[in-house]
């Protein structure tokens, strides 16, 4: 979305407090804007970080079972 400020001149509107208030709802339409592409992105971030952690853990475990049966391999000659 494309933000216009080709509206902000007060001398459009006919008394000023129109013309801050046309301002505000538009900070309010951005603001709203704004924290759900926030949020969004917050959520996609959490997924791949939670993917990550979870392959790592796998690798890690992966790693410790080779490692306890080449133990017990090593145990038993």
């Amino acid at each position: 979305m494309i933000y216009n400020f080709a509206n902000c001149y007060p001398e459009e509107h006919e008394d000023i407090i129109a013309w801050y208030y046309s301002l505000w709802l538009d900070r309010k339409k951005m603001y709203i804007i704004f924290k759900e592409l926030l949020l969004r992105q917050l959520k996609i971030y959490i997924v791949l970080i939670s993917y990550c952690m979870f392959l790592n853990l796998r690798r890690k475990t992966v790693k410790s079972t080779t490692a306890i049966r080449k133990y017990k391999q090593s145990r038993r000659k």
